[in-house]
């Protein structure tokens, strides 16, 4: 978290773990604050229609991290078809023994939420590599639907989380699981809330899924499981994406702190 002052006004930029209550806004409010700018691509920061209700203005840094994201999906995904046994994993570190593996060529891959910047950008990486790749958004439109998701996971030997990870809290329920039948492997490029633990204990034990891989950070119930690899959101971080997040950051405090006409 880091406050920028000008001409006696007062910015407040929001990295990803920062989090604010009511109060904390109301005090910034109270001290000549004029608004917060999230330099991460995270939206539950602070109470939803809080700032609204404080006269805070709200701006969201996006766009750049897409291309280091869809990178760390090809990593997991290669990774995912190669390694047979993990040797030893610490908090720093992951040895493997690589054994023989499978090509991803004419794999089925599944993109959810394959019209956003990540899935569509991830879509094309895929079908670079030979996979065939079945895609599926929310918005319904395109033919997308219910079923077509269902339908598509039952053929899947890879699967793709990329929606919209604020709205969409335990997104991957039973249903989808179960409808995975060639045991795929399972990989969250947004947040482990997507899916519910305990759903997400019973999919290993009873091999829905062959291994799940997420961007996030996990509770120590899984630290120890070989089927299970969390890059403890890193995503992002990159030095071109850093590079592009510091460019875009200062031209949004440059945006808020120009009078208003």
């Amino acid at each position: 978290m880091e406050v920028i002052e000008k001409n006696g006004k007062r910015i407040m930029v929001l990295n990803y773990n920062d989090k604010l209550n009511y109060d904390d806004l109301e005090e910034f409010k109270n001290t000549r604050g004029i608004g917060i700018i999230h330099a991460s691509t995270g939206h539950e920061n602070v109470p939803k229609l809080a700032c609204k209700q404080l006269g805070l203005q709200q701006e969201w840094l996006s766009g750049y991290s897409t291309s280091s994201v869809v990178e760390l999906a090809l990593l997991l995904t290669l990774l995912a078809s190669r390694t047979q046994k993990l040797v030893s994993k610490t908090d720093l570190s992951h040895n493997f023994c690589f054994k023989k593996g499978t090509e991803l060529k004419d794999k089925n891959a599944v993109v959810i939420g394959s019209l956003g910047r990540i899935g569509s950008e991830l879509v094309s990486v895929l079908d670079s590599l030979g996979m065939i790749v079945f895609k599926y958004d929310s918005k319904k439109i395109l033919g997308f639907s219910e079923s077509l998701l269902l339908t598509i996971l039952n053929k899947a030997d890879f699967v793709y989380l990329c929606v919209n990870g604020e709205d969409n809290k335990h997104f991957f329920s039973r249903e989808y699981f179960l409808a995975c039948k060639k045991q795929p492997v399972l990989i969250n490029l947004v947040r482990g809330t997507l899916i519910n633990e305990k759903l997400l204990v019973e999919a290993l034990n009873k091999k829905w899924i062959s291994s799940y891989y997420v961007d996030d950070l996990l509770r120590p119930r899984f630290h120890d499981s070989l089927n299970v690899f969390y890059t403890t959101h890193h995503g992002a971080n990159t030095i071109e994406s850093r590079e592009r997040q510091a460019i875009g950051v200062r031209k949004l405090i440059n945006q808020m702190f120009m009078p208003k006409k």
